[in-house]
């Protein structure tokens, strides 16, 4: 409905509709709103002014509300963790992001980082006076002088004054009180009207007026809790607002990586510190993938070589190592030592070390079973290095087999000199 604001008024006259009051002010020269529906706690005369972030609402049992800080072994809340930084995406959960005591939000990149809100990137500096946003269509804003031949429109403005010479619909946000005001001018009539604010004073005058809140003989230090009808007194159970500490959460889940900050995972009283995957899943301790089931007795961890362990049996009749050794310069030949096998054995690992380095290009070496075929296995020890170790390999070797050593490059530059191959067998 319209409301007739009337001209000149006095001071403290004030105007009813829609169910919210509006009260003259001869020192601000505004109309503001002193009343409306929909009244917060902080409006109610049994409750005092607003606490800090994680407090509570207690009672003193005489019917005077106050916030209080409860407490705890652990944080409690953010206000306790003076230099915050976020784990992941902060999802407001519903709730908005609010200040106290008329105070900014200030939001500052770091350097040239900027605001971006919803997909829209920000200027990073203010721009010249009267200037406006603009869009490039792509999501980026940018200051620019509003063109001279543009259409009309209202003002809008944000400053700790009203602006002089404003136009009927101009809209000025307050930036001392937080609030935003209309221009209304219809010939008769002009101020700056207050823009109805749902959290107004006025209304409901106690905390027992709020139809879904219960007073009923409260006790001193009890807090105002949900029973799933309505809020009522009742003791504070847990001694703070939210969990004290992780132990408290009896399903926990990490919602990022676990930085441990120093610190150990540790247990008590002799406790075993158990870790279980679900299901198929493994363990994985330092890029090391460990089987998910033990092995039969006596069986050994092997790895592959490339981060995965598993279990398996040891050869009855043990393991050995042989070796093979190259005096003077290396060169391309066909090798013609022999290296034979006095019983049946897997090749698991061999092992390659030069004295003086390859250059200009890597050293590769052949191997042979029993002098004939491709190479089950070639050795690359690279440019500048002087080793190539844990070469993996599952070759089966019978009683009587033999490995005869190739050289099929040497270095470009350098060639090397005094090579040494060392087999495990198992």
């Amino acid at each position: 409905m319209a409301v007739n604001f009337t001209n000149s008024p006095s001071d403290g006259a004030t105007i009813t509709a829609d169910g919210r009051t509006y009260t003259f002010s001869n020192s601000t020269g505004k109309w503001d709103v002193t009343s409306s529906p929909g009244d917060t706690l902080l409006s109610l005369t049994d409750v005092g002014s607003d606490g800090t972030n994680g407090q509570v609402l207690t009672t003193n049992g005489s019917g005077s509300f106050t916030f209080t800080t409860v407490s705890s072994g652990g944080l409690s809340s953010l206000v306790e963790d003076t230099t915050p930084q976020l784990g992941g995406d902060l999802d407001v959960n519903g709730q908005s992001l609010v200040s106290v005591s008329n105070g900014n939000i200030s939001i500052t990149p770091n350097g040239s980082g900027k605001i971006i809100l919803d997909g829209l990137s920000w200027p990073t500096a203010d721009g010249t006076a009267n200037y406006v946003l603009k869009t490039d269509g792509s999501g980026n804003l940018s200051w620019t002088a509003q063109s001279s031949g543009g259409g009309g429109g209202a003002s809008v403005s944000t400053s700790d004054t009203a602006p002089s010479s404003p136009s009927s619909g101009d809209l000025w946000f307050d930036t001392t009180e937080l609030t935003p005001y209309i221009y209304y001018a219809d010939g008769s009539s002009n101020q700056w009207i207050e823009f109805a604010n749902p959290d107004g004073g006025g209304g409901v005058a106690v905390l027992s007026d709020l139809t879904n809140v219960s007073s009923t003989s409260p006790s001193s230090g009890q807090v105002l809790k949900w029973s799933g009808s309505e809020w009522a007194p009742a003791a504070d159970s847990t001694g703070s607002g939210g969990i004290a500490s992780v132990v408290a959460d009896t399903t926990p889940q990490l919602g990022g990586n676990l930085d441990v900050n120093g610190q150990d995972i540790v247990s008590i009283g002799n406790g075993n510190i158990d870790i279980k995957p679900d299901g198929s899943g493994n363990i994985v301790l330092d890029n090391h993938t460990w089987p998910n089931a033990d092995g039969s007795a006596n069986q050994v961890l092997t790895t592959n070589g490339s981060g995965v362990l598993s279990w398996a049996s040891q050869s009855a009749g043990g393991g050995f190592v042989k070796a093979y050794r190259y005096d003077d310069t290396l060169a391309v030949n066909t090798g013609s030592k022999r290296l034979y096998l006095h019983d049946s054995f897997t090749l698991d690992f061999i092992d390659a070390f030069v004295d003086t380095a390859p250059a200009g290009s890597a050293a590769t070496i052949a191997l042979i079973k029993n002098g004939a075929g491709s190479a089950f296995k070639t050795i690359t020890i690279a440019n500048g290095a002087s080793s190539s170790v844990n070469n993996s390999d599952t070759t089966t070797f019978s009683e009587g087999d033999y490995i005869t050593v190739n050289i099929t490059q040497v270095g470009s530059s350098t060639a090397g000199a005094n090579l040494y191959l060392v087999f495990s067998f198992s």
